[in-house]
């Protein structure tokens, strides 16, 4: 394997990019860039913020990109236009990671890159001039028709909005270690739980919370846990919803934190109306816990058996499909687990990302 010059570029230090950073850092030579798009409510401080971004990530390609190989961004948003310009005026490969906002467009929610008249033209640069895309689930090219009840979930993804788009590319999850995931108990009270930041109304209905307060009235035996929502938004959930004495609403907890409720919960909910493959679905399936989830993208091929897909947003469907997973695998949480740690391990993506690079 050739040592590689590599410019790595995010939004964030999410867990997914900080694992792809431990991977690409084992082998290559990392330059990274983090671009700034911390939010304010003052539109001159957000403005001057971005501008402060862009101007940074100019300085930052002047100074690394005449030597490098690659070029390795996560997402096809406007924080990659720079490099994917710099990558095709010096004929530097670039590597596109496809995570799910930008693979997609619901108007209803106003989410996803295409849905946004200054961003998709963007987008739609960035991505045809990639050499490879990386889609964390190949629905994020093009959507299956198994989600045609949710929404604006189809038909949707990259090949929906770019149809004349041709460019390689290859499915390439992200990895999850089984060590950091404790097993659980296999015997479990009735209980559902599912994380998500929930931090306004508009991802309060990307991540399906609505419906599935909504189901909780057909479930007054099941204690429902949903983890990650702020102040303002408990509130305002509080207002909206007659919430029941089994639902425990809690306020964003750090990653380590989450093992202990993952172990505890029989049921985990991912009723999301677009996702690209979600990281807490994965980590609570290797505690054990039993999927419940919405037909978009990456969501059913992470759950195990198309019996526990919710095939349309109806709060009675939720609540019975919830039913059927405890029933019936209650003490049947293994194979969930063995399932995410075949298909979906660390190990895993770190050796085709590895091969990818090193092909290149």
């Amino acid at each position: 394997m050739t040592n590689k010059k590599i410019l790595f570029i995010h939004f964030g230090p999410s867990s997914f990019v900080r694992e792809d950073l431990k991977i690409l850092r084992n082998t290559h030579n990392i330059q990274e860039f983090c671009f700034n798009v911390n939010k304010s409510k003052s539109v001159i401080t957000t403005t001057l913020t971005y501008l402060a971004s862009f101007i940074t990530q100019i300085v930052w390609l002047i100074r690394y990109a005449p030597k490098a190989d690659i070029i390795f961004c996560w997402f096809a948003d406007f924080h990659a236009f720079i490099p994917a310009l710099i990558a095709k005026l010096l004929r530097i490969k670039f590597f596109l990671v496809i995570g799910g906002v930008d693979g997609v467009s619901n108007k209803e929610l106003n989410y996803g890159v295409f849905t946004s008249i200054w961003r998709a033209p963007i987008s739609r640069f960035v991505i045809k001039n990639a050499n490879f895309l990386l889609p964390v689930d190949d629905s994020l090219i093009k959507a299956k028709s198994i989600a045609k009840d949710w929404g604006e979930a189809y038909p949707n993804g990259i090949k929906h909005h770019m149809p004349k788009l041709n460019i390689n590319w290859v499915e390439l999850p992200t990895g999850y270690d089984s060590m950091l995931w404790e097993m659980g108990n296999e015997n479990r009270p009735k209980s559902v739980l599912t994380v998500a930041l929930i931090n306004s109304n508009k991802r309060f209905r990307i991540k399906g919370i609505d419906l599935l307060l909504k189901s909780t009235v057909y479930l007054p035996d099941y204690t429902f846990t949903i983890i990650g929502v702020t102040n303002e938004m408990h509130s305002f959930i509080n207002q909206e919803y007659k919430l029941g004495n089994n639902v425990i609403l809690l306020p964003p907890l750090p990653r380590e934190e989450l093992v202990s409720h993952y172990k505890n919960a029989s049921v985990y909910a991912q009723l999301s109306r677009s996702e690209g493959l979600p990281n807490v679905l994965c980590e609570a399936m290797l505690c054990g816990c039993i999927p419940v989830g919405s037909p978009v993208f990456g969501i059913p091929k992470a759950i195990l058996d198309p019996d526990l897909i919710v095939y349309k947003p109806d709060p009675k469907l939720i609540a019975d499909t919830i039913i059927f997973a405890h029933e019936k695998f209650n003490t049947q949480r293994e194979q969930f687990r063995e399932h995410i740690d075949k298909n979906y391990s660390i190990e895993k993506r770190e050796q085709k990302l590895l091969s990818l690079i090193d092909d290149y």
